[in-house]
């Protein structure tokens, strides 16, 4: 069967019907010259013609004795009845009448008439210069009873008024003139005998005897004239008798399937370049599938597929839709396009936008494209329903654009990824899912993950989540513009897993972004022990309401990265092992991390330039340090008080495990802001309760009121170098009074949580502190110029040791209240000149100092001066290299250079966020290794093959690769360049389980990017390196 359509621009009608009423009738277009002068008549289709068995075609029927056809629509022409001979025009003289029979009567005996059910085009001309005297359509509708014919006549100036009119056959018809407003031009079957219009009487008509759905209606939205290149010659359009081909706009206004238009065998539906499909409102296309067979939609490039306000297409079992490069799919308010199960989904690039809706229901759907990146947009809805699984193809961005553009996933559904796949959501499109699986189609390999860019509301609650390198991102996602538009993020009650053979990225991934909450998450490995490099990595987040409260980590590298952030970290479990390196680093960032639980990592807690709030942790560390805090790290262990009360801000850590070396190690102008802390070390085994640098000099060390697992501990536990001693009095961990409350005050968090700070009757009140605590909760409550003023005359008047602490809190604190406000350039502008004051003033301390030069970097990238604050970390990195203070600076080159671009080389987002973050974990790296050798604490037999990143990356020219081997035998490493050729054989050889370095050497080499390949009889790695000369 054929559909033939060719795009034009009017809504048009087009049915057949036959009737078994006993009345014979025959419709035909009469033609009567009444005038003075020679006419000619031309008429051709402008639409389809709908003839016989429920078919359209080009051409009137073929009646039953084999005459050839009556219309070529080609050529615009007709066949005369009485010679056989092509017309293109009906010639009429003064006083004469002529006209075309009707292709096909009720009765169908051997009639040949010329047109059929349709809508044509007249054009009147004088015959003697061919002007164009008037033109109008006509559309034949079914033939009416009971009035002896149907015939439509139309007269040339009857009246003498040169005008056109008509009327339908019978005697009693009212005749009309085609510019009547009623016709204005197009003369429609249901106007006749005087009655108005009648309202179109979809499927049964009153003299019809079949039953139901005699005969399809497609009413159509077409026009074209004749001689148009585009028009495809008949013999090719009919060439394959499999497909429908939409060439013409065609408008579904009725509720239709596949089967009443008796394509009831395999058929591909195309729609073909610039035609368009449309459906009319709350009208519905059922794919209905063939028996043993399909109905697949093709909609080709530059074509249109469009549902109308509550219009429905429903895509049937082992049918397909398909939308080709360049397509485009249009759903207005309420549409839907319904995917059943079994049924199919392949989007090669076409364009899909609107606020309708695809829905995904229950079975497998599998959805398929040859391109790289599907863009949906302009609040179009994705829906996969309860036990819906769709599976994606390797490659493939699932993109969602636009304010309100939508995945919802709802409980019981599932999305399995191919390699290299994954979902993206930027511009307001968001994903709300809950009780659903994201995980990759092969349990073995891992797929890209999540992103949820800029302003939207993303809500992934209860969710699975497997194999995914970068789990979930949040990126972008802050008003810095000040737009008010409501955004925020929801991850909770959600299980991570890594049940491949490859270290993933990161389970969660935070970008500069605010308004989060990740909540009651689990992030596990099924085969690794080290599963993740991060199981939280947040990056330039400070813009308030970042809440990580109540997850469980285990089987990561790093269970918290907290780079340049802000956040408030309560109530979560890290668990570490022999294979994992810190519990939570800490980097430029502040925020609160209370009731936290952190085992088993070579540092628990590992910190440069970062004074947060800690309260009631426990670290746990049967490995080096429990806490290790370097470059002008002082985080504040001690509650706050004033008037008279005690508040639990921070203090009350309990410190216990048996670290090598310290429960608290500090250097490079750090230490713990523990006087009167009330915290607890219960340690075994180990060198130090703290151990460090005074960075104040001569003073005494104040650690009063902490318990040290004694009320007599071993003072040489206690080793802080350049003091002059300890003000040194513990306090009794088995009396409660110390750490007893008896009230509370709620400061909201966002998302209607609160952070609960109890408080109790104290005695040693301070000034600097009871002003600290006065801004702390001016800050909280949103009252950021008051608590601005605050922290500056904190700043101003206590950079001397009693109040020093509070001044580093301080200086944190008040870049992050201008954050929170949205401050403006200017005011970016003042603060920078107001921390550069603080850094050229020698009266302040070190510490003091190096947070504020790092803060004038900072106000500078709020001035988007980011080229400038990459120079300046530059210039401090090439000035402390090798120290925590240029390691601290090359992070945040990174950081900033990562965002400027220029060190992506090339490829897709995902493969510049992987290059990225693997150059920040080889700094973590190279910091956690600064201080001690970290294989000497590793298992001799590793649990998995593993090939390291390269360090440095990139190179010049010397850089290491590590790598394990878990089981004895023959393993090969080497180099290649970037067309696949050999350089260099780095490792061939039999070797025992273990971990191994290897070195490369690229001095004989020029500049590029560089691959090297580990492999042995079951296990093969390519990792990429880059070499800068």
């Amino acid at each position: 069967m054929k559909i033939v359509l060719y795009l034009i621009g009017l809504l048009i009608f087009v049915n057949q019907a036959k009737s078994k009423d006993s009345n014979s009738f025959i419709e035909e277009i009469l033609f009567e010259n009444n005038s003075d002068i020679t006419i000619e008549i031309k008429i051709f289709p402008v639409s389809l013609i709908f003839n016989g068995d429920y078919k359209y075609n080009l051409k009137s029927k073929l009646n039953q004795n084999g005459q050839p056809f009556r219309y070529d629509f080609n050529n615009c022409v007709y066949i005369e009845l009485s010679t056989n001979v092509k017309k293109n025009m009906i010639v009429l003289s003064p006083n004469s009448y002529g006209g075309l029979a009707f292709d096909l009567t009720d009765t169908d005996s051997g009639n040949r008439g010329a047109v059929a059910f349709g809508k044509y085009k007249i054009e009147f001309r004088k015959f003697s210069d061919q002007s164009l005297i008037d033109t109008c359509t006509i559309e034949f509708d079914a033939g009416y009873p009971n009035f002896g014919n149907a015939d439509c006549l139309i007269y040339y100036d009857r009246y003498d008024d040169g005008k056109i009119s008509f009327h339908w056959g019978g005697a009693n018809a009212e005749e009309k003139y085609i510019d009547d407003p009623l016709v204005d031009k197009k003369i429609e079957s249901w106007i006749r005998w005087g009655i108005g219009v009648m309202n179109k009487n979809y499927g049964n008509f009153s003299y019809d005897n079949y039953g139901s759905n005699p005969y399809i209606i497609f009413p159509q939205d077409s026009r074209y004239d004749c001689n148009l290149t585009n028009i495809p010659n008949q013999n090719q359009v009919f060439t394959d008798p499999r497909s429908a081909v939409l060439t013409l706009n065609l408008t579904i206004d009725k509720n239709i399937s596949t089967r009443d238009t008796l394509i009831d065998e395999p058929t591909n539906i195309v729609i073909t370049k610039k035609a368009a499909l449309k459906i009319n409102s709350n009208k519905t296309f059922d794919m209905i599938t063939p028996v043993n067979s399909y109905n697949n939609l093709i909609v080709e490039d530059t074509a249109y597929l469009i549902l109308y306000n509550g219009a429905k297409i429903i895509v049937d079992s082992t049918n397909k839709l398909t939308l080709k490069n360049k397509s485009n799919l249009t759903l207005l308010s309420n549409s839907e396009i319904r995917i059943k199960n079994g049924a199919g989904f392949c989007n090669e690039g076409g364009k899909v936008r609107g606020p309708g809706m695809i829905i995904i229901e229950k079975g497998i759907h599998e959805f398929c494209s040859y391109v790289n990146d599907v863009v949906i947009k302009d609040s179009t809805q994705i829906i996969l329903e309860d036990s819906a699984v769709v599976i994606m193809p390797n490659s493939y961005n699932f993109h969602l654009r636009g304010n309100t553009t939508s995945l919802i996933m709802k409980p019981g559904s599932k999305m399995m990824f191919g390699e290299n796949s994954g979902i993206v959501c930027d511009s307001g499109a968001k994903v709300i899912a809950n009780n659903a699986v994201f995980t990759s189609a092969d349990s073995t390999k891992k797929w890209n993950g999540i992103s949820l860019k800029h302003r939207s509301q993303d809500t992934i609650k209860n969710c699975v989540i497997k194999n995914a390198d970068f789990g979930i991102n949040i990126m972008n996602k802050n008003d810095d513009e000040g737009t008010e538009v409501p955004y925020s993020t929801e991850i909770s009650g959600c299980s991570f897993i890594n049940q491949t053979s490859h270290v993933l990225n990161n389970a969660i991934y935070a970008v500069g972004s605010s308004i989060i909450l990740i909540k009651d998450n689990s992030v596990s490995s099924n085969i690794l022990t080290k599963g993740f490099d991060h199981g939280i990595y947040a990056e330039l987040c400070d813009g308030g309401y970042f809440n990580i409260i109540g997850n469980t980590i285990s089987n990561s590298g790093n269970g918290m990265t907290i780079l340049n952030s802000s956040p408030f970290v309560s109530k979560n479990t890290v668990n570490g092992n022999q294979y994992s390196e810190s519990g939570i680093f800490i980097s430029d960032s502040y925020g609160k991390f209370e009731y936290n639980i952190i085992n088993d990592f070579y540092y628990t807690y590992y910190s440069l330039l970062s004074s947060p709030d800690l309260l009631k942790n426990v670290f746990n560390s049967s490995y080096y340090d429990n806490i290790c805090l370097s470059y002008s790290s002082v985080p504040n262990m001690h509650p706050v008080t004033s008037g008279g009360s005690k508040y639990w801000i921070s203090g009350d850590n309990h410190f216990t495990g048996s670290p090598s070396n310290a429960g608290i190690f500090f250097e490079d102008e750090s230490y713990p802001n523990m006087a009167f802390g009330y915290n607890r070390f219960t340690l075994t085994n180990n060198d130090y309760y703290i151990n460090g640098t005074n960075p104040t000099g001569s003073d005494t060390f104040d650690v009063r009121e902490n318990y040290w697992g004694t009320l007599s501990p071993d003072l040489n536990k206690i080793n802080v170098e350049n003091s002059d001693g300890l003000l040194f009095n513990p306090y009794d961990d088995n009396s409660s009074g110390q750490r007893s409350v008896n009230n509370y005050t709620l400061y909201d968090i966002g998302f209607g949580l609160y952070d609960t700070v109890f408080f109790q009757e104290s005695d040693d009140p301070g000034l600097a502190q009871e002003l600290y605590l006065e801004a702390y909760q001016k800050e909280h409550s949103g009252d950021y110029p008051e608590a601005i003023e605050i922290y500056k005359e904190i700043i101003s008047d206590y950079s001397d040791n009693i109040g020093s602490s509070f001044v580093v809190s301080s200086l944190s604190r008040l870049f992050n209240c201008y954050e929170k406000k949205t401050s403006t350039v200017s005011e970016y502008g003042a603060l920078q000149n107001y921390y550069s004051n603080i850094f050229n003033d020698t009266s302040y301390s070190e510490s003091q100092r190096n947070l504020s030069e790092d803060f004038i970097i900072k106000t500078k990238v709020k001035q988007n001066n980011i080229e400038e604050a990459i120079s300046d970390y530059n210039t401090i990195y090439l000035n402390n290299i090798n120290t925590s203070k240029g390691m601290h600076a090359l992070i945040n080159k990174e950081i900033l250079s990562a965002g400027e671009g220029d060190n992506f080389i090339g490829g897709s987002g995902i493969e510049n966020l992987e290059y990225k973050q693997t150059r920040i974990n080889g700094i973590l790296s190279a910091l956690i290794n600064k201080r001690f050798n970290i294989l000497s604490k590793i298992n001799t037999q590793p649990e998995s093959f593993e090939l390291s990143q390269n360090y440095p990356n990139p190179f010049n020219p010397v850089t290491k690769i590590t790598f394990n081997i878990p089981v004895s035998g023959n393993i090969s490493i080497k180099v290649y360049d970037i067309t696949g050729k050999e350089i260099k054989t780095l490792v061939n050889e039999f070797r025992n389980a273990g971990t191994y370095d290897t070195e490369f050497n690229g001095a004989d080499l020029s500049s590029g990017v560089y691959y090297y390949k580990m492999e042995t009889s079951n296990f093969s790695e390519i990792k990429k390196m880059i070499l800068i000369k």
